[in-house]
């Protein structure tokens, strides 16, 4: 049995009925849930947007090479989630936007679902999924195909990971955060675009990669590094916003 995805405690597949009264507050709004993730999924299209904010770095998972976002500096800590709840940077990851959505599939077909761990606001805000006469609302249509977005640009992310692998232009590194203040951090496991191999690529390799629009993901990837000062600086603004407590 494969791992569920990060966030979610179980998968369950959103039935009419069952959720006709489900209140949800996503992703969009609220950030709490990924407050003890310094590690998220991301997807290649999404690099040109984070790139200046966010930095970026690949992971072998053992099946795949999987694209991640650097949000914090170690297990257990975001720098990113405020004590709020909210997304500290103008680029919010499409994986907690999705959030707490997933496709999911039986046979040929696709399903939304919603993580079982999920409870409605105890506040009763939130949006309907469903309205009085059992349709879809507005709201969960945005969802579903924002799923189906989401689960494209998995694909395509993965496709872009197996393609950096097989030209051998990944290399091992060893991130190191220093936040003002103390409690530097050392990141092992991860893996960056090796520049100087990317530049004694073919020429044909090279329009290859731009033709399969990965050229740029590459290049948006490399600029993405230098915003890991930036993260340190989140961790200070995280010990901040505790110590007014």
């Amino acid at each position: 049995m494969s791992a569920l995805p990060l966030f979610y405690s179980s998968i369950a597949v959103l039935e009419r009925d069952k959720d006709a009264d489900r209140l949800v507050v996503d992703g969009h709004h609220d950030v709490s849930f990924a407050a003890s993730a310094h590690l998220v999924p991301a997807l290649a299209e999404e690099l040109p947007a984070a790139c200046r904010e966010i930095p970026s770095a690949f992971v072998n998972t053992g099946e795949q090479i999987a694209l991640v976002f650097i949000v914090g500096t170690g297990a257990g800590r975001s720098a990113f989630v405020t004590r709020a709840g909210r997304w500290d940077a103008t680029h919010v990851p499409a994986c907690l936007r999705r959030y707490p959505f997933i496709l999911g599939e039986a046979g040929e077909r696709s399903l939304v679902c919603i993580d079982g761990g999920y409870t409605s606001p105890a506040d009763g805000s939130g949006e309907r999924l469903f309205d009085e006469t059992g349709a879809n609302t507005p709201y969960l249509d945005r969802v579903i195909d924002f799923a189906n977005r989401y689960a494209r640009g998995a694909k395509v992310s993965d496709e872009f990971g197996v393609r950096l692998r097989a030209l051998g232009l990944l290399k091992p590194v060893t991130i190191e955060i220093r936040p003002e203040g103390g409690g530097d951090a050392v990141l092992h496991g991860l893996m960056t675009v090796d520049e100087a191999k990317l530049a004694q690529l073919p020429d044909a390799e090279i329009v290859a990669l731009h033709r399969a629009g990965h050229l740029a993901g590459i290049h948006c990837h490399l600029v993405s590094l230098g915003a890991l000062p930036a993260v340190g600086d989140r961790v200070r603004r995280r010990r901040e916003e505790a110590a007014a407590v």
